[in-house]
């Protein structure tokens, strides 16, 4: 998925190790989940990222690798 400039991701997203729980089913996951889409946003306009989405990768920076070297 592309933004350009001045356009608007359109999500939301909950969780990370300090951050409100983003996995409705285990409060304990620390991973980081799409908690919103917006419509008109480019995120919803592609059509691939879901509400309760895990991100595990933005602009090769890899969330399961952060929360897995963060808990050894």
């Amino acid at each position: 998925m592309h933004k350009g400039p001045g356009e608007r991701l359109g999500i939301s997203i909950r969780g990370g190790a300090k951050g409100h729980p983003g996995n409705p089913l285990d409060k304990n996951d620390e991973g980081i989940f799409v908690s919103k889409v917006n419509e008109g946003g480019v995120a919803f306009k592609d059509g691939r990222l879901k509400v309760g989405q895990r991100l595990l990768e933005v602009r090769s920076y890899n969330f399961s690798l952060q929360c897995f070297y963060q808990n050894s």
